[in-house]
């Protein structure tokens, strides 16, 4: 097709390229008009014709006297009558047939998503030939960005890496265990207790050896035993054989020297039985010593046992509540958890490994190196209905990262996307051309800049969807195209490369 803008400046031819139309001299076609915008309106080929589309200008563009949505694509039909302003144009087409051209049809071209209103359900919008890769151009339109030109080469399908298998466990080594507590030290036979040589010992009878005959006693030692009188006359010896002899000892004398072996035994008894009852007393002092040690290291023992057993039960209980309250669902009726993947490693849930989607130590990372394109990367196992579906996102630079959802295949798909400025918009993919998304807006409820934390969820439920960022619903939509497929998440370079971090990926079903 042949086609031209008509207007005061003259006929303005249009071709393959796209033509913006603006105040601003880096415009294809620049308008002298107070009222127009800097960067006003472009004219995009759209099949065997082209489209109009109104870049958020101040003042609106009108075709034939009817306002564009900010950012909505309006397909133009010969004789239509744009206005810019006060500037008015005219667009003007023929076919390539009528003016003998070789050409029969435009190349094409791979578009930035149009934006619908948020109220209204997705609409059609007839885009460019479908491109067999995951990776497609970009939507959100608050960054003013022009694609190249050309359909980009779908990169080739890259299986699955699989993680090195650790090497086997050894275990550490384990020093020579030391003497078991409360075993007593060996120290060797005790020495026997010596008695004093001058006491008998326990049983022995005293040795007291021969005696020698007794004299018999002198006044003094009778006198001083009391038993003795001084005679008034002096003593002569017998004078005749008939007097009796003089006994050898008296019956005192023996009774003392018993009473004096009585005396020595039994001192020497009662000195055995005191050291020995002291040995005793001493021996279970030891013991009683020993034996409360030992009782109180085994109580500090069981209790640092219990301590340490307390705290591991403590820190499990912990990381079970943890675990737990992340698992949660806070989605009703989706309460059964279908799906836990804290995203570490690959799991049985089949998510894309390659150099854009990869698993590294922040998590599932997603990246992306092109100006105005998206890489999705989908957990190709999953195959969910209705559900409630939740992940943790992190970005860790560019411009947005966000959902995949009902995902047919790698060209038809739901699509949510979150950006580090705090805006939000979703999108419907069909053979991988955009065929209906939503406007772009803001919510307070995202966590602006880089490296912040964002939880994005969606329940889908029939022909309705309803998008949260950290735990606050922002909006709902509706659509039928799709009814069932696999999750994913997105990383999308609206200006500059983006990189993406995810983490616990969850989903919920109803049963």
């Amino acid at each position: 097709m042949e086609a031209s803008l008509n207007g005061p400046l003259g006929r303005t031819a249009l071709g393959f390229a796209r033509l913006t139309i603006g105040r601003s001299q880096d415009n294809g076609l620049v308008v002298s008009d107070p009222k127009a915008s800097s960067h006003h309106a472009e004219i995009r080929p759209d099949g065997s014709s082209y489209s109009i589309v109104d870049l958020n200008s101040t003042n609106g563009t009108f075709v034939n006297e009817r306002q564009l949505d900010p950012g909505a694509s309006r397909l133009l039909q010969p004789g239509d009558a744009i206005r810019i302003g006060d500037t008015k144009f005219s667009f003007e087409a023929r076919s390539l047939a009528q003016s003998g051209s070789n050409f029969t049809s435009a190349p094409t071209i791979r578009e930035v998503p149009p934006a619908l209103n948020v109220s209204t359900n997705f609409g059609d919008y007839y885009g460019a030939t479908p491109s067999s890769n995951l990776e497609t151009l970009a939507s959100p339109n608050s960054l003013s960005t022009i694609p190249p030109q050309y359909t980009p080469v779908p990169s080739a399908y890259t299986p699955p890496q699989y993680t090195p298998v650790p090497p086997a466990y050894e275990p550490p080594q384990i020093a020579p265990a030391p003497p078991q507590y409360g075993q007593a030290p060996y120290t060797g036979p005790q020495p026997p207790v010596s008695l004093p040589a001058s006491q008998p010992q326990y049983g022995q009878a005293q040795y007291t050896g021969p005696q020698s005959p007794v004299s018999p006693p002198t006044p003094q030692s009778q006198f001083a035993q009391g038993q003795y009188t001084a005679p008034q006359t002096p003593l002569s010896p017998p004078t005749s054989p008939s007097q009796a002899p003089q006994r050898p000892r008296s019956l005192m004398q023996i009774i003392i020297l018993a009473a004096i072996v009585i005396i020595l035994i039994i001192g020497g008894l009662s000195g055995f039985f005191v050291i020995h009852n002291n040995q005793v007393a001493q021996q279970n002092a030891d013991a009683t010593a020993t034996a409360s040690a030992h009782a109180a290291a085994t109580a500090h023992a069981n209790a640092t046992a219990t301590a340490n057993a307390n705290a591991t039960a403590t820190a499990i209980a912990n990381a079970n509540a943890t675990a737990t309250a992340i698992a949660t669902s806070h989605y009703p009726p989706f309460t059964i958890l279908a799906l836990n993947d804290p995203l570490s490693t690959n799991s049985a849930s089949g998510w894309n490994e390659g150099s854009e989607c990869q698993f590294t130590s922040a998590g599932y990372q997603v990246s992306i190196a092109r100006a105005g394109y998206y890489q999705g990367c989908l957990a190709t196992s999953t195959n969910f209905g209705d559900f409630a579906y939740q992940v943790t996102m992190t970005i860790a630079q560019g411009d947005c990262g966000g959902l995949v959802f009902r995902a047919v295949d790698a060209q038809n798909y739901y699509i949510l996307y979150v950006c580090q400025n705090g805006q939000y918009q979703s999108a419907r993919y069909v053979k991988n051309v955009n065929t209906g998304s939503t406007s772009l807006t803001t919510s307070s409820a995202i966590h602006t800049g880089l490296h912040q934390v964002n939880t994005v969820a969606v329940v889908v439920q029939g022909d309705t969807f309803n998008f949260y960022v950290n735990g606050q619903h922002i909006y709902s939509v509706t659509d039928t195209t799709f009814t069932h497929g696999a999750v994913g998440v997105v990383a999308n370079d609206n200006t500059s490369p983006t990189t993406v971090d995810y983490t616990n990926a969850l989903v919920w079903t109803a049963s």
